[in-house]
């Protein structure tokens, strides 16, 4: 609610308001205007009318500016609203922050009343509807690599192969020496009679055992003749070497350090690559990507601009930074141009460029743009 209260002055001279039958008409519709838009109607608000000034008024109509401001031209008899009160230009000049309303080119009019006593509090709104769920943020940084692990328990010795082809028999290897003389052993059945085979040639004399035990005596078998020495077996054919495991978690970098100036602008709306990383990937692979560089506007006074840092894995876009700038004052302007992304490599090739390039789409008395002497990229392989 807005309590309106009317307060009398003098006047210099005895001069009389010579518009006072209309002017506080309008006075106070923009006072009350005025005072809603800074207060709810829960608040009682006071406003003071003046019914006469402190000084003569010319015979033109008062001019409603609004709500003052600094570095502005006001004529005598224009009327502002400042920091709750409203006030009446007496004498034309330019405003400045350093010395609002009131002061000696202002005579208040309205002066802002107490904020009336707190309404209650009205009823609680229905809920909102749910909002639709946020975009997925970016993959976060590879992890330290972890300890080693125990080694895992022997697997089962898997099924025998099949037998291999028998080879060529071998040469006869030389006779070897004769080994020690083992135990008697016990008197096996004798044997039916096989056929004599050829006799042998004797073999070179061995040299002479230990005197084994004595054994006993067995029944008397016919005597055979001696066959020769079976050759000797060829080796079996060596088992297939196992496949290889993976290779265990590293890392490995890739990098470059750019030389500039790069111009990239004029023209506009044109992409110009400043720096790039050539390197071979495995699909699913990770690849943490950081570049840096400073671009330099050079401009002239009110200048703007907006330009685009794009990151390019060989020819398809996978990252933009939009970045904007303004001002009033003419001279160079230095804008740092740094990002780190994550990609995963969607296929193994041998050879994929990562690329920077720089893009100005908007720009207002901007003279030329190129980038600083240095231009960094470096990529981390995990």
């Amino acid at each position: 609610m807005v309590k309106i209260t009317y307060m009398s002055q003098l006047v210099k001279s005895n001069e009389c308001h010579p518009l006072r039958s209309w002017m506080y008409r309008i006075l106070l519709i923009a006072i009350v205007v005025a005072s809603c838009t800074t207060t709810s109607f829960a608040e009682d608000k006071v406003v003071v009318v003046p019914l006469w000034r402190n000084k003569a008024v010319a015979s033109g109509p008062i001019n409603w500016k609004d709500t003052w401001a600094a570095d502005t031209t006001y004529q005598e008899g224009d009327a502002v609203f400042y920091d709750g009160s409203s006030y009446y230009c007496n004498t034309g000049h330019t405003s400045s922050a350093l010395t609002p309303p009131p002061n000696a080119n202002w005579d208040m009019m309205a002066q802002q009343g107490d904020t009336g006593v707190q309404g209650p509090t009205g009823a609680q709104g229905a809920a909102g509807a749910e909002g639709p769920t946020g975009a997925q943020g970016p993959t976060g940084a590879q992890g330290p690599t972890g300890t080693q692990g125990a080694a895992g328990a022997q697997g089962p010795t898997g099924p025998q192969g099949d037998a291999g082809a028998q080879g060529p028999t071998g040469a006869a290897g030389a006779q070897g020496p004769t080994g020690a003389q083992g135990d008697a052993g016990a008197q096996g059945p004798t044997g039916p009679q096989g056929d004599a085979g050829v006799q042998g040639p004797t073999g070179p004399q061995g040299s002479l055992g230990p005197q084994g035990a004595t054994g006993p005596t067995g029944a008397t078998g016919n005597t055979g003749l001696t066959g020769p020495t079976g050759a000797t077996g060829v080796t079996g054919v060596t088992g297939v070497t196992g496949v290889t495991g993976p290779t265990g978690p590293g890392s490995s970098l890739a990098f470059t350090n750019a030389a500039g100036p790069i111009a990239v602008f004029p023209p506009l709306s044109t992409e110009v690559t400043i720096t790039s990383v050539t390197l071979s990937v495995v699909a699913g692979e990770e690849l943490k990507i950081d570049y840096s560089s400073v671009v330099d506007f050079v401009t002239t006074a009110s200048w703007s601009f907006t330009y685009e840092a794009r990151l390019y894995r060989d020819a398809t876009l996978i990252n933009t930074h939009t970045l904007n700038a303004s001002q009033a004052t003419a001279g160079t302007q230095s804008i740092p141009t740094v990002g780190t992304y994550v990609d995963t490599a969607p296929a193994t090739s041998a050879s994929s460029t990562y690329s920077l390039r720089i893009i100005v789409t908007a720009s207002t008395n901007i003279t030329s743009a190129s980038t600083g002497s240095n231009i960094n990229m470096n990529i981390v392989k995990y």
